[in-house]
């Protein structure tokens, strides 16, 4: 694998701190709220305590992913779809919740994570790299 100056580097390295640290944060509060009851009292029955626990490790890990695959071209089209789910899974959240300007805000780290995989892909596609040609060759 190459490590060549991609150019979704900086989103994806953005975004990945960010998702760690939030989806970090939801699985904490979300272990809290298994454990606790009273600590989701107040809170609107929306989203039970595991599925935030669930959504809070996926954030986690996709965050691990675009820090250690950022400048990894071969890894691109991973993060790409990676991008995909966790944009489709937050427009799917946004559908529940209904559409707020605190919402949509949700939206944009989702975004740019999917901007800056797309961009590394678009890269690699016009660099010419073909991922198959290992498989090709004797």
């Amino acid at each position: 694998m190459s490590e060549t100056p991609a150019p979704g580097k900086v989103f994806l390295i953005i975004t990945g701190i960010l998702d760690i640290i939030m989806g970090g944060l939801a699985a904490l509060l979300a272990l809290f709220g298994l454990f606790d009851r009273f600590f989701w009292a107040d809170v609107d029955p929306i989203y039970p305590p595991i599925l935030v626990l669930i959504l809070g490790i996926w954030a986690f890990v996709i965050g691990i992913y675009a820090i250690a695959y950022c400048s990894i071209l071969e890894k691109s089209k991973l993060l790409r779809n990676l991008g995909i789910i966790d944009l489709s899974l937050c427009v799917i959240g946004l559908f529940i919740k209904g559409f707020t300007y605190i919402n949509l805000a949700g939206v944009a780290i989702p975004l740019l994570y999917f901007y800056g995989a797309f961009i590394n892909v678009k890269y690699y596609a016009n660099k010419g790299i073909n991922d198959r040609k290992d498989l090709f060759e004797i």
